[in-house]
């Protein structure tokens, strides 16, 4: 029996090993009819188009044994097409009225079927395939040339019309009927098609036309283009556009297209500096052909906000902001910085004003008509409320872009959409369909850098999680390159952070400090706190796992004023988890307990999984440092199932035993502090000690008496008792 299409993506994902692009796999199941021998020959070729041998000689086996008339037949049928009206067919083929014997020869060797409204259709398209290969070129224009004639008598849609004109040879006929159907196809969102037959169009617009029509053309095919993910084309496109306007001396038109070339190089993975340029270029140019045109400059200053938006220089975006909305006048171009300036002001901390200016880009922009805005405003609102813990928003945000992105053909849109899914999935636990979500995604994002980031760092931390250490890093470390080549924040600090996470994990804590402290230098470059804050507790983490609590404290103390300064609410919380592990360092388990407590309150308010669960295990070693054995268990009960509903491997390890009890005074004693106890218990003076470790009397002293401080004693005798017992355990 025939697959549907959901089977046949199955099949091929199974034969491949891989998700495919959707795009493949709706050409597959056309192609293949969803019959599986077709579908393995397809992919074997492949192609979904590619017509495999073995089929082929099928085809022509079972042709060959057709009267020639009826071959004939067969020949003008598949030069219109997998189905035919028998009308149509009767004025295309040679045959006459031999066409009605013809079609029961095809009918009886099972070539052909009858379908509903009088038509016949091929049973497979495969077999149309063959028998349209093996037509004469010649004849095959002949065909052609004939079937557009018919169809356009019959009044047929120019789409068939333009198809049939170009393969006969008619490039002039053929390019207007593809303009007017990608007309058509444009004012009801099909975006696909419409590339397919602006590209169509392109092929048989003569070189010789006009310079601005030419340009016209290229700038409507790069929009379609850029719709559907296929950014490297676009962007090829909207630069011979420009190219052509400024050939005919039109700066104003060249202007124009300029935010729109801005926007696909940064899909691509262009620097902010490289497309910064594209603007101020653009504007120095209007400036020195003395052109005044306010609605002109408002778009590039708008596209320029949203350009330093993206790299969270937030300051400088406002600015260009302000600037754009004291000259615009366009209804598209208000909505792009109302959607530009609602993403500043919730990444600079101004929460309720920039989610109900984002809000209101969307309703606005759904309501009036403004496809291109909508979507960008759906994926500016969904994507940062992805990144700033404000999951709920999230997820809705996301659902309702996602559909409006798949019902217009916002592909491009529609796949970033996914892959901030994936993100918001795997953050609130549910690895399972974040998996499934973030490689869909990479599979159908292909043509857009920013989606391929995240879809790729998303997987790397659900490896990390489920303790593939090798796969996470590769993953990690690929996004990161990406981001990095890139320069933005956004893209370079996910990964990055993934990456310092997985060397605390792996126990190369001086590794996490390096990463850690790159993630700080990264976010100070532009005041962020959104992608600081996971930094602070893997920060926190490492310096102690080395025993460093004054690292550890003045790691804290240098991304505390971030973190307060743009006063995110999801991301506060850090504060107070990371607050708490130094309070359990020094020993001062009540506090500790009291800290986790309301730190775990709110990551599991917010539905952050990974910070939350693991407030669990410091809940779980907090009450074994004080005795409190049913409740540490039953903090790691609640862990373990965690762990196992998500599959969450990495977290089991701290929630199968109970943590050895040590001394608290361990834990605030910085490295060379110990050292020096060392040598206290041995009865070294303060010059000795200074001669052992190289290092000034002054200095000796100035650590015991911090050493004294930390463990709460009076007299060196008590540090040399301390270490005793420290030998003892």
């Amino acid at each position: 029996a025939r697959l549907p299409r959901e089977a046949t993506a199955a099949l091929a994902e199974t034969l491949t090993g891989r998700p495919l692009p959707a795009a493949f796999l709706d050409e597959l199941q056309e192609h293949s009819d969803g019959i599986p021998l077709h579908i393995e020959e397809l992919l074997a070729a492949g192609s979904p188009t590619f017509l495999p041998d073995t089929i082929a000689e099928a085809v022509r086996t079972r042709s060959g044994l057709l009267r020639p008339n009826t071959r004939e037949v067969a020949a003008a049928a598949a030069v219109i097409g997998r189905s035919f009206a028998l009308e149509l067919l009767e004025a295309v083929s040679v045959a006459g009225g031999d066409v009605d014997d013809a079609l029961s020869e095809l009918v009886e060797r099972n070539l052909v079927a009858p379908a509903a409204g009088g038509e016949f259709v091929f049973r497979h398209a495969l077999i149309c395939d063959a028998v349209y290969a093996d037509i004469a070129p010649r004849h095959r224009r002949e065909l052609h040339a004939a079937a557009a004639a018919a169809a356009k008598a019959a009044g047929f849609h120019p789409a068939f019309l333009s198809a049939q004109y170009e393969r006969a040879g008619l490039l002039e006929e053929a390019y207007r009927c593809a303009i007017a159907a990608a007309e058509d196809a444009i004012r009801v969102s099909a975006h696909r098609e419409a590339a397919e037959l602006l590209r169509r169009a392109r092929r048989c617009h003569p070189e010789s036309a006009p310079l601005e029509d030419r340009a016209r053309l290229r700038n409507v095919f790069a929009a379609e283009l850029a719709a559907i993910d296929e950014n490297d084309e676009a962007a090829r496109e909207l630069s011979g556009a420009i190219a052509l306007h400024r050939q005919a001396g039109d700066e104003v038109s060249a202007a124009r297209l300029t935010p729109r070339l801005m926007a696909v190089r940064h899909l691509l993975g262009a620097r902010l500096e490289e497309r910064a340029a594209l603007a101020t270029d653009a504007l120095a140019r209007l400036e020195a052909a003395r052109v005044s045109n306010p609605a002109v400059r408002a778009e590039l200053l708008a596209a320029l906000a949203a350009a330093y938006m993206l790299d969270r220089r937030l300051d400088e975006a406002a600015d260009y902001a302000r600037a754009a909305e004291g000259l615009a006048t366009s209804p598209a171009v208000l909505l792009d910085l109302d959607a530009t300036i609602g993403s500043v002001d919730v990444f600079a901390g101004r929460s309720e004003a920039g989610w109900s200016r984002l809000d209101g880009a969307i309703d606005r922009a759904t309501r009036g008509g403004f496809e291109a805005q909508a979507a960008r405003a759906y994926r500016m609102a969904g994507t940062s409320a992805s990144v700033l813990v404000e999951y709920g928003r999230a997820e809705d945000t996301i659902a309702a872009g996602l559909e409006y992105t798949a019902r217009t053909e916002r592909w491009n849109d529609h796949h970033y959409l996914a892959g901030h899914l994936a993100h918001v999935l795997w953050a609130t636990g549910d690895w399972h369909e974040a998996e499934r979500t973030a490689r869909r995604a990479l599979a159908d994002g292909r043509g857009g850098g920013t989606t391929r980031i995240t879809a790729t760092y998303v997987l790397g931390y659900l490896a990390l999680g489920r303790g593939r250490r090798d796969e996470a890093r590769r993953h990690l470390e690929t996004a990161y390159a990406d981001g990095s080549a890139m320069g933005e924040l956004q893209r370079l600090s996910p990964p990055l952070w993934g990456l310092a996470e997985l060397t605390l994990h792996e126990g190369r804590f001086d590794d996490c400090i390096a990463l850690t402290e790159r993630g700080l230098t990264e976010s100070e470059r532009v005041a962020d706190a959104a992608y600081l804050f996971p930094f602070l507790l893997s920060g926190v983490r490492a310096r102690l796992a080395v025993r460093d609590v004054t690292a550890a404290r003045d790691w804290l103390a240098r991304c505390r004023p971030l973190l307060e300064l743009r006063a995110i609410p999801g991301t506060l919380v850090a504060l107070v988890h990371a607050e708490a592990l130094l309070e359990l360092a020094e020993g001062h388990t009540g506090r500790a307990r009291e800290l986790l407590e309301a730190a775990e309150a709110v990551w599991r308010g917010s539905r952050r999984f990974w910070e939350g669960t693991q407030t669990l295990l410091d809940l779980a070693r907090c009450a074994d440092r004080t005795r409190r054995p049913a409740a540490a268990e039953g903090y790691r009960s609640e862990v373990r199932a965690r762990a196992q509903a998500s599959g969450a491997a990495a977290l089991l390890d701290g929630a199968v035993s109970r943590e050895p009890a040590i001394d608290p005074g361990l834990s605030r004693l910085s490295a060379r502090e110990l050292e020096v106890a060392m040598l206290v218990a041995e009865g070294a003076t303060n010059r000795e000690i200074a001669e052992r470790l190289t290092i000034s009397p002054k200095t000796a002293a100035s650590h015991i008496e911090h050493i004294l401080t930390k463990l709460h004693a009076a007299r060196r005798s008590e540090i040399a008792a301390w270490v005793a017992r420290l030998a003892v355990r």
